[in-house]
């Protein structure tokens, strides 16, 4: 699922971040064609809100089979998103704690509310087995180690409460790998960076046969070599966007939904050769991905509709898993096949307006609130 972005001033020449996968904050302005009002681009808010529902329609079992391709698209937003927001204040001395201070301020009140909801529906949580056989004292310092991003390595699943939070776990790394490299990050070094992490990633992906890795504790490096990849290309596009601005088409919003939908929705292509869904996989999310956030910085397109995406998606992330999972497990009891999954799809809708409710009357507030503290 997963992983967003940081509004405030910023330089011209920075980068954005954005969560979808995870924690985000509006991405800011750059004043061109596809900027939005309020100091975002409106139109990359609202690919990450479509982003987002194609996550919860993957987890919902109701189609969007490889729709954990996009948390790689959120990755690369949030790249562009947290340079653009931070490089400069880095860059003039912002301590390295208070810049952490306020990434977790700007992510952890959403990711508490998915957790308070992963708590009280944890037993058709992933790992509930192993959860049932503890005593009350460890089943409570698991939940608390949960709440302070210290994943459970009793189990293949790092985040039982709430799986989605695992990207934003790496994604926090990356914020502050990125802190610490501002110093010496030129643009030869993240091409470095992202040339070294891309290949790891096609030689694992070829070798292990898919490259849905990192939820786990197994493969942790294919996670971290995901995380590396994505997020410091959007970095680096970041770095060049007013020479993207100038070469790229304006591709409307829809068209771009489109393209995210309907590649998070085909099935494995393993016939005739499995070898294609692998590198199915690797193209779009090395390639396409990216040039999605890309031609996403001249999308002319606005609009409420694509306002209120925006605003419900990272909420929508950080609550989504543990309601769609206690759903299925009650659903599956009374239904199956294409009545299973209309039911499911029918309890989307209620999910993602409560996302949005979620992120007008408490996102929003704290957004602003944050942002004066700042």
């Amino acid at each position: 699922m997963n992983s967003m972005a940081q509004a405030g001033s910023v330089a011209t020449d920075g980068a954005p971040f954005a969560e979808a996968s995870g924690g985000a904050d509006p991405v800011p302005d750059t004043r061109k064609p596809g900027a939005g009002t309020a100091g975002h681009i409106q139109p990359l808010d609202g690919l990450r809100g479509v982003a987002a529902l194609s996550v919860l329609l993957h987890h919902a079992w109701v189609g969007n089979s490889h729709g954990w391709m996009l948390v790689d698209f959120f990755f690369c937003l949030s790249g562009f998103v947290i340079a653009k927001a931070y490089e400069r204040k880095l860059g003039a001395g912002l301590p390295l704690w208070r810049y952490m201070g306020l990434r977790l301020l700007r992510i952890y009140p959403m990711l508490f509310i998915g957790g308070v909801i992963g708590l009280l529906f944890w037993r058709s949580a992933e790992g509930s087995a192993l959860l049932l056989q503890m005593s009350t004292a460890t089943f409570a310092l698991v939940y608390i180690a949960h709440c302070l991003f210290v994943p459970f390595v009793a189990q293949k699943h790092a985040f039982p409460f709430n799986v989605s939070q695992w990207s934003i776990f790496y994604e926090l790394l990356a914020n502050l790998i990125h802190a610490l490299l501002v110093p010496v990050l030129s643009k030869r070094v993240l091409i470095g960076i992202v040339a070294l992490s891309g290949l790891y990633m096609v030689v694992a992906t070829l070798m292990i046969g898919t490259m849905n890795w990192g939820f786990e504790r197994d493969h942790i490096e294919v996670g971290l070599a995901r995380t590396a990849y994505s997020f410091f290309l959007g970095v680096f596009l970041f770095r060049i966007q007013d020479r993207l601005i100038r070469r790229l088409p304006s591709v409307g919003f829809w068209w771009l939904a489109a393209v995210i939908l309907v590649l998070a929705s085909i099935p494995s292509l393993v016939r005739p050769f499995p070898v294609i869904e692998s590198l199915r996989q690797i193209v779009t999310v090395l390639a396409v991905n990216p040039a999605i956030v890309a031609l996403g910085l001249t999308c002319p397109t606005r609009g409420t509709l694509i306002r209120w995406l925006g605003v419900l998606s990272f909420p929508l992330y950080a609550i989504h898993a543990p309601l769609v999972f206690y759903a299925h497990a009650l659903m599956e009891a009374k239904f199956s096949g294409l009545m299973l999954k209309a039911a499911m799809l029918g309890w989307c809708v209620p999910i993602a307006l409560a996302a949005l409710l979620l992120g007008i009357y408490v996102d929003l507030p704290l957004n602003r609130l944050r942002r004066k503290v700042a």
